[in-house]
């Protein structure tokens, strides 16, 4: 058996008073991928949150990668796992400083640094947009450099949080694609949220 990435029961998280999300039982395997549909304002964003150790929880018990989040190093969580929002986050800067960032703040050689990047660029095929400034990145180009820095830390668990909705549908589809592709030969648990059935399905 694969084993289990991400285990919640009875989790509750709640903003002031308000319940915003409410898991009464989930259990996702190791490598597996995930599609959450909702609508704005479900939760989608929160569980995300959560899981990545950005949130707490109120009530219940909620393990990622075999640890319990009431009682873990959350840092150590995050170094674990890759969160990739629906703006895009970039420091101003060249994409490959972009996507070498997260290897470089943690002290990687050089050489291992360059060879990890290629071929996260490669994966989503930006390597041509290494020395473009990150800023002037259209829509699809910015997501896929977007990918390209989740996947150069060779993350267990990665967590998207609608990063495609403000595309095309082309650009979309593709990008889809690639992510699924990229994800199963790496054995990555990817978790999607979405509002969009299509890219749901897909």
């Amino acid at each position: 058996m694969r084993g289990t990435a991400i285990a919640m029961e009875q989790a509750k998280v709640y903003r002031g008073a308000k319940l915003v999300l409410d898991i009464e039982n989930l259990h996702i395997a190791k490598g597996e991928l995930l599609s959450i549909l909702g609508a704005n304002g479900s939760g989608k964003s929160t569980l995300l949150q959560v899981l990545n150790g950005l949130l707490p929880y109120g009530q219940g018990t909620v393990t990622v990668l075999g640890t319990d989040l009431s009682s873990s190093d959350r840092v150590e969580l995050r170094r674990r796992s890759s969160l990739v929002f629906q703006e895009p986050q970039f420091i101003h800067d060249t994409v490959y400083a972009n996507v070498s960032l997260p290897l470089r703040f943690r002290g990687l050689p050089a050489n291992v640094v360059e060879d990890r990047v290629t071929a996260a660029m490669e994966a989503f095929r930006c390597g041509h947009l290494r020395q473009r400034l990150a800023h002037r990145l259209s829509g699809g180009e910015a997501q896929r450099v977007c990918l390209a820095r989740a996947f150069v830390t060779e993350p267990e668990l990665l967590l998207l949080d609608e990063p495609f909705s403000a595309l095309d549908p082309a650009t979309r589809n593709t990008l889809l694609a690639e992510l699924k592709e990229a994800s199963l030969a790496k054995g990555i648990t990817t978790i999607l949220v979405s509002h969009n059935l299509e890219e749901v399905m897909r």
